[in-house]
């Protein structure tokens, strides 16, 4: 009873506080002039052709030159990071009939949500640290994966603390102290990139709305500063001195405990001063968690394809996401109980089935093939092996010890069969959502996103031949 009383009362100080922070979008619309209605109407667009073509970026197959990879890494914490890590690691191993062939390489954009992008923003980081002092391919090895395990240990903190943002830059994302800034990931359209481009997504407070920290919305809100951990960034309209742990952190922020505040300078604009949402002269962004407006990234991921130049389209989704929640109940819900869980679940939770639902209509209609990675995946693993080995004479479990290790110590099921065939499902989902979770933990559900992976790897094969169109 306690429980569902704070939990009641965490609900509505969310729905109220919302609705009285003093930011914009703000005020309750009972008047409305033709100004505001504009600025409501016209969202931000991201245009990919405004920067460097992926294809031409250095150490990518020149096989692959027309097909676009985007992959996205959905939230879910340090849960969400240790299973990225994984399946940014095994997708170097692919090869199918191409002995050059290096997916991880390959890939030219990623949509990334809280903890998944803790783990892109690290991946980054060591692909630019490479880059510095040579020149050939980077190879995402068994040392990177260490050091960025031992920066995500370092995340550990309270959910009331302020300074995420300063913890990411300090032990992931930092070149020789220095932060690495969208300016080292983004080019200009005559540039050639150096690496895939990060849209980082994040959730407008008051309307929920999505920020994806990208140049068009910085000139669509006019932002002239970001504020958080007691520090602030200038930007005057430019994205590219921020730091991308500004935009990492920001994407993570619990609602209701942490959020990063934007100046802007909309309401100083001659076209919206006067107009109905200016007229207290707001002039503030509150921003949260972006698994609030999308807990996958496949909004912005699709976005960014539909406007991508190469003729071949392809999307991965890195779904991290451990919600189990089944649409019965043992009894009937009274009235508040289900208002606390429409709340929690409306700021807190992806649908995942209802995005996986629209990204099926949606991939067939704009030609984009999809594959979807998740927990699922290792789901009646006794089958799956024996597939397996018939196929490739390999057992997927092979160098997977910490998995079987720790899957077997800490997975209890009342059905041993059952317990068996599923066990590193269940592994995937043990994990709770979190700032940082144990090492071994950590490595275990690193396994399980390369096990995923090897479990997909035709589907993934499939998705780079263009003569194919896996649905």
């Amino acid at each position: 009873m306690i429980i569902k009383l704070l939990s009641l009362l965490f609900i509505i100080s969310l729905i109220t506080g919302c609705a009285n922070w003093d930011t914009i979008p703000g005020g309750s619309f009972n008047k409305l002039d033709k100004e505001t209605l504009v600025f409501l109407d016209d969202s931000a667009q991201i245009n990919i052709n405004d920067y460097g073509q992926q294809s031409l970026r250095n150490g990518r197959n020149q096989n692959l030159t027309d097909t676009a990879i985007m992959v996205t890494a959905s939230g879910g914490g340090q849960r969400a990071a240790a299973y990225t890590m994984g399946v940014l690691y095994e997708l170097q191993e692919l090869r199918g009939n191409n002995k050059h062939l290096n997916m991880l390489s390959e890939i030219d954009y990623f949509s990334t949500v809280s903890g998944g992008g803790w783990a892109v923003g690290a991946y980054l980081t060591e692909v630019l640290k490479h880059n510095k002092v040579d020149d050939s391919p980077y190879i995402l090895n068994s040392d990177a994966l260490i050091s960025i395990k031992s920066g995500m240990r370092k995340l550990n903190m309270s959910i009331f603390s302020n300074c995420l943002i300063d913890k990411i830059e300090d032990n992931l994302t930092s070149i020789n102290g220095e932060p690495v800034k969208f300016n080292n990931i983004f080019v200009s359209k005559n540039e050639i990139p150096v690496v895939p481009y990060l849209f980082s997504n994040a959730t407008i407070a008051s309307n929920h709305s999505p920020f994806v920290f990208e140049k068009e919305y910085i000139k669509k809100y006019q932002v002239k500063k970001f504020e958080y951990c007691g520090n602030s960034n200038e930007v005057e309209q430019d994205i590219g001195n921020v730091p991308i742990s500004v935009a990492l952190g920001t994407s993570s922020s619990v609602p209701g405990f942490r959020h990063t505040n934007v100046t802007t300078d909309l309401c100083s604009d001659e076209k919206y001063k006067m107009s109905f949402m200016c007229r207290h002269k707001l002039n503030h962004l509150a921003l949260f968690d972006g698994g609030v407006y999308d807990n996958l990234g496949y909004k912005t991921a699709m976005e960014v394809l539909s406007k991508a130049p190469e003729k071949n389209k392809v999307l991965i989704i890195i779904d991290a996401n451990a919600d189990t929640l089944l649409p019965v109940d043992e009894e009937k819900n009274s009235d508040w109980l289900i208002f606390i869980n429409t709340g929690m679940m409306s700021t807190l939770s992806a649908n995942a089935e209802t995005a996986r639902k629209y990204l099926r209509a949606l991939s067939e209609y704009m030609g984009i093939k999809v594959v979807i990675l998740k927990f699922s995946d290792v789901a009646d693993i006794v089958e799956k092996r024996r597939l397996y080995k018939e196929r490739t004479g390999e057992d997927p479990l092979n160098d997977l010890e910490q998995l079987k290790v720790v899957a077997n110590k800490e997975i209890e099921c009342e059905i041993k069969s059952e317990c068996e065939n599923n066990l590193y499902y269940r592994m995937g989902l043990f994990a709770k959502t979190s700032h940082a979770i144990g090492p071994n933990l950590y490595d275990a559900i690193q396994d399980v996103g390369r096990l995923t992976v090897r479990l997909r790897t035709e589907d993934l094969l499939k998705s780079i031949d263009n003569n194919k169109h896996n649905k």
